[in-house]
């Protein structure tokens, strides 16, 4: 027996030899062929809504391109079978913070399966040992402070994505540096490959035959007139275009109440000032922190327009804010000669009641919603990017020299 046992070991040796030179020879061939191999551990089918879903946990290993150390993680992947077709879920991987904070969406899909959504084959994870299986990495800028901050190690199918909603006066970082890295940008810009706008307007839906499709709720007729003329809520005391210099020139004509540590009137608590706002003021001042192209914050969208407040804008030009805004709802700086022209207007308005309503037309036609508010973008931004992820050919690449393209000289004015 023990010799037979003996006979049996050396055989096992000799086989596994043969194995193991087998395995030894198709591994260099995949390494010069760039091969990547796929291992699917498991495979589950379900059927929902007369569609069938296809689970994999995947795990892949590219021999040609990382060390012994660069193996992928196993993760789960969903594919959706529908009309004959396999759509893969996109994984967006949140490689950084939002201002040091979170980026306040949800793990998982959540987020893009509500029916608003044109596509929701996609899934959010903070977890970083899930890179090389992201087909997004999703990055803000105000929290790199170092190229070596960024991910060391990148899959040549990946998307890298430029964050960042601060005008390039704010930047706070050197783009030049990253030159060449990211595939996209998002920014305020309509001109970024996804744009991350602060706010929107929709016109209502307009059935074949008939009025606009108006919301259950009425919200057609415009605000009472208020008794206060004019409020300003700010915390940068100097800015780039010197918008301080323009509001106490405007204060010798009207009064204009100035809430924030520029000031003595404090503004602690946000919230309860937004609804002093809405309902003692008639104007806002929606003046920003520079003049940049199509740079229009949650000043305009939140503060004034959802707050049902007359926006006075500055920051963009005209003609930018003309191309988002809802139509006659706001006034702009570049329309007077001067801060006391500004201000002649203003007394008008609140006292013509036909002016004071033409500024609310709006409302019975289309609503706003402001998107990116004190915290990061709600769900106009993740939906967008879902589908750009699903149709990459017709999203706009970003620029090799994307420091010369955010730049000073490049986005901004006066």
């Amino acid at each position: 027996m023990y010799r037979l046992l003996s006979q049996l070991r050396r055989s096992l040796r000799k086989d596994t030899v043969v194995v193991t030179s087998c395995l030894a020879v198709w591994l260099v061939l995949c390494y010069r062929e760039g091969f990547v191999s796929r291992y699917h551990s498991y495979v589950r089918r379900s059927n929902v809504n007369n569609s069938q879903t296809v689970h994999f946990a995947v795990q892949e290993m590219d021999i040609s391109d990382r060390d012994d150390r660069d193996i992928l993680i196993p993760t789960q992947v969903s594919v959706q079978r529908q009309a004959g077709k396999l759509t893969e879920e996109k994984v967006i991987l949140l490689w950084t913070r939002f201002y040091a904070n979170d980026w306040e969406v949800p793990e998982g899909s959540g987020i893009f399966q509500d029916q608003a959504s044109p596509v929701n084959h996609c899934l959010v994870t903070r977890n970083k040992s899930l890179l090389l299986s992201a087909d997004a990495v999703l990055i803000h800028m105000r929290d790199i402070k170092t190229p070596r901050d960024l991910p060391q190690h990148r899959e040549p199918r990946q998307i890298w994505i430029m964050y960042l909603v601060e005008s390039p006066y704010h930047s706070e970082v050197n783009l030049s540096e990253y030159n060449g890295l990211f595939n996209w940008t998002s920014t305020y810009s309509p001109y970024s490959s996804v744009p991350s706008p602060y706010g929107q307007y929709e016109p209502y839906s307009k059935p074949e035959h008939g009025a606009p499709t108006l919301p259950s709720v009425d919200s057609g007729s415009p605000p009472r007139a208020k008794a206060r003329l004019a409020a300003w809520f700010v915390t940068n005391c100097r800015t780039p275009n010197q918008r301080e210099d323009y509001v106490t020139e405007l204060q010798k004509h009207i009064p204009v109440d100035v809430y924030g540590p520029c000031s003595r009137n404090r503004c602690d608590n946000i919230s309860a000032c937004l609804d002093m706002l809405r309902g003692h003021y008639t104007f806002y001042l929606a003046l920003e922190n520079s003049n940049c192209r199509h740079y229009i914050s949650e000043k305009f969208w939140h503060n004034a327009l959802e707050h049902d407040v007359i926006p006075v804008a500055m920051g963009a030009r005209k003609e930018d804010y003309l191309a988002v805004a809802p139509p006659g709802s706001f006034l702009h700086v570049e329309d007077f000669s001067s801060p006391a022209m500004l201000a002649r207007h203003m007394r008008r308005v609140r006292t013509d009641s036909r002016l004071y309503n033409d500024h609310f037309q709006w409302k019975s036609q289309g609503g706003v919603t402001a998107d990116i508010v004190r915290h990061p973008p709600r769900k106009l931004y993740w939906c967008s990017l879902c589908k750009a992820l699903h149709d990459v050919t017709s999203v706009r690449k970003a620029p090799v020299d994307i420091g010369r393209w955010w730049s000073v000289p490049y986005q901004c004015h006066g």
